[in-house]
């Protein structure tokens, strides 16, 4: 069956999803003060780790994450008035 799952992650640093191989992730954001990514899945295929990683503007960016395929930016406005933004980039899967 197919659907789309959201998936909470981090909003700095790494983050390791359990979702079906071969999901298509479709973008990131902040929901009641977390970070999401949002993916269609497909129920019946078996799952994997999926790596997402999330770079704050200004941060320094290894060599495998400037390589990435960028998923999408997560901002957000802090009740002080104060802004993030994390790019989230995709580090692939791995077999669990």
């Amino acid at each position: 069956m197919r659907k789309i799952f959201k998936y909470e992650i981090s909003s700095e640093g790494a983050t390791d999803v359990r979702m079906p191989v071969g999901s298509t992730l479709l973008s990131v954001g902040f929901q009641n003060g977390a970070a999401f990514l949002w993916a269609k899945v497909n129920t019946r295929a078996h799952d994997c780790i999926r790596r997402v990683i999330s770079v704050p503007t200004g941060g320094e960016i290894a060599m495998s994450v400037w390589q990435a395929p960028l998923i999408g930016v997560i901002r957000l406005k802090s009740t002080l008035g104060e802004h993030f933004a994390g790019h989230v980039f995709d580090m692939g899967e791995k077999n669990l």
